[in-house]
């Protein structure tokens, strides 16, 4: 649950409800969560932390030992984080601060140029209306009880993930996870998702940011609906190809970059999913602001050459020796993964829909992928 499940007038309150699950519940009073965690030898920020984004708010702790004392009170403070939250009128108003210092914070001038870019890019869509940090008139305003209805609404157990990653007994894990979860029930009825609208038809259109103190960057973008097809083999080799083929261009683009007098700094193409609104790829350019013309010029000449005449074979094989290294060297240290590193890749997976696979069936799906693989 995050910013996207959002009315208008609950603006930013996903990320002022993550804030709330350190600020009292039923079995924990205001000011005693961070104090729990501590004893147990948690540090805050370092190991226990939460984020909002807008399909999903993720708590983290990260535990120094796995006995029981230390399993069983993470549990008891997740459970009250999940459905147990108090949400005093008189404790939002005490947060009230701490989230709009965060909002000013974040007002800079990358922060700005984003914002202006992600409503270009999906025009008429729901993502650029509900930026996680929210709106400033509804963060000095809002009432405890409209936190407290996206609470009940969106904090469900159908809508809900634990992982537990460590060194233990899993049995013994499902069964407490079971013994400390197995009571919540949603409060209300599965709510409607978001209507995150149809990317719109775009001719070519241009657009301008000015902001003080931005480097000077140039950007073109093409929209498409985005991609919510299952996680597959075939699609994964679709995937795969299509990367090598952004690498060797991106190769490409570094070499003009580091030839005499290049037309630009930096240059650089990718793909990736707006928020399962939109897909964007992107041709990005960094240059000096006297020579952005000659800039755009060359990096969009390249971009050009290689949909028109393709890839060489030497390019392509190229590519696939250094994805190839990049993989072993992953799956020869599968050993030294943290618990948390694997944490982040599961639930990183949960919003995408991703099968979770170890780095061996990522180079063994790897080779299948690229054998005999032209241009």
């Amino acid at each position: 649950a995050g910013s996207l499940m959002e009315t208008d007038a609950q603006s930013g309150l996903a990320h002022f409800l993550e804030h709330m699950a350190f600020n009292g519940s039923k079995s924990v009073p205001e000011g005693d969560m961070i104090k729990i965690l501590e004893r147990l030898g948690l540090a805050f920020g370092a190991d226990t932390n939460a984020s909002t984004d807008f399909n999903e708010t993720v708590y983290k702790l990260d535990l120094p030992r796995t006995d029981a004392d230390t399993v069983d009170t993470s549990l008891m403070l997740l459970r009250e984080t999940a459905g147990n939250l108090t949400i005093e009128p008189a404790a939002v108003d005490r947060e009230r601060g701490v989230v709009l210092s965060e909002e000013r914070a974040r007002d800079a001038p990358a922060y700005r140029v984003y914002k202006d870019r992600l409503a270009f890019w999906l025009k008429g869509q729901l993502p650029p209306q509900r930026l996680p940090i929210g709106k400033v008139e509804v963060l000095q305003s809002a009432p405890a009880s409209l936190i407290a209805d996206f609470y009940r609404t969106w904090y469900r157990p159908d809508r809900a993930t634990l992982v537990a990653i460590g060194d233990f007994d899993p049995a013994e894990m499902e069964a407490k996870i079971k013994a400390r979860f197995g009571d919540w029930t949603p409060a209300t009825p599965p709510p409607a998702l978001p209507d995150l609208g149809a990317v719109a038809h775009r001719g070519p259109e241009a657009k301008l940011v000015v902001e003080s103190g931005a480097p000077l960057s140039l950007q073109i973008a093409w929209m498409a609906a985005p991609d919510i097809s299952p996680d597959t083999a075939a699609k994964r080799r679709e995937d795969l190809v299509e990367r090598l083929g952004f690498a060797v261009l991106n190769r490409r683009l570094s070499s003009i970059g580091r030839a005499p007098q290049p037309p630009f700094l930096g240059a650089g193409a990718f793909k990736s999913q707006q928020y399962h609104a939109a897909q964007v790829t992107l041709l990005t350019v960094n240059a000096e602001p006297a020579r952005w013309r000659e800039a755009l010029t060359a990096a969009a000449q390249e971009q050009r050459r290689v949909v028109q005449y393709g890839v060489r074979q030497d390019e392509l094989d190229r590519e696939i020796d250094e994805m190839r290294a990049s993989l072993k060297a992953d799956a020869a240290g599968t050993a030294t993964r943290t618990p948390s590193e694997m944490a982040a890749e599961v639930i990183d997976s949960l919003d995408d829909d991703q099968v979770v696979t170890s780095p061996a069936q990522d180079l063994q799906s790897f080779e299948q992928a690229v054998k005999g693989l032209k241009p």
